[in-house]
């Protein structure tokens, strides 16, 4: 079924899909829709609305996360989004510094199950995210993350290509038990090296013209 609709990408112009990555993520929710940049465009940036500690009552930490899209030259942005929490700010953009630069790796800070039944503590699964750039290898951070759990393992998308899709893990609204919201992403990556090759035109000598002696 993935390969199909990494065909079906391909043969309508939008991407060439060459992996899926799936990083370590929290233990509710499910997979929602998938969100993709626009033809010849890729991830560049990114940033997380977070609910911050709410002290006594229920928190949720990471309520929604939007990508931030772009071409080769860093122009004609858009932005991306699945689904939106009703918890919490939208922090501040972050984005890869340079020209050509996009994200291909990624990893989400998780809090792991605080346990169940009467006196559980509060459960909040991811809580920030970290991704590297493609080209300059920098780290980019978000601006409001929440602090428990732990860093996970980087997951990286092959050489060439980097994220054109996401979809985040979500976890409905529980009706007053504990909310967790946002469990992670899966992230889709797509093949950008044609996009940067140079191009070299082969050169074709003009084929003599014949005489009428010789014809």
């Amino acid at each position: 079924m993935f390969l199909a609709a990494s065909f079906q990408r391909f043969v309508s112009g939008q991407h060439s899909i060459t992996k899926r990555i799936a990083p370590e993520k929290g233990n509710w929710g499910h997979e929602r829709g998938w969100k993709y940049c626009s033809a010849n465009k890729w991830a560049i940036g990114f940033r997380l609305k977070v609910e911050a500690d709410a002290a006594r009552a229920d928190d949720t930490a990471m309520n929604a996360m939007e990508l931030v899209c772009a071409n080769t030259k860093k122009e004609k942005y858009e932005f991306i989004k699945e689904i939106e929490g009703h918890w919490g700010n939208w922090g501040s953009y972050s984005y890869c510094p340079q020209i050509g630069d996009f994200l291909s790796s990624v990893r989400f800070k998780i809090e792991p199950p605080q346990g169940a039944g009467i006196g559980a503590q509060d459960d909040t699964a991811a809580n920030d995210v970290e991704f590297i750039c493609s080209k300059s290898y920098a780290t980019i951070i978000s601006t409001n993350g929440e602090k428990w759990g732990n860093w996970k393992a980087f997951v990286s998308c092959p050489h060439g290509s980097a994220i054109c899709g996401f979809s985040l893990i979500w976890e409905d609204n529980q009706a007053g038990i504990d909310d967790t919201a946002a469990n992670g992403a899966l992230f889709n990556c797509c093949s950008y090296v044609s996009q940067n090759a140079s191009y070299a035109p082969q050169f074709f000598p003009p084929k003599p013209v014949l005489s009428q002696k010789q014809l």
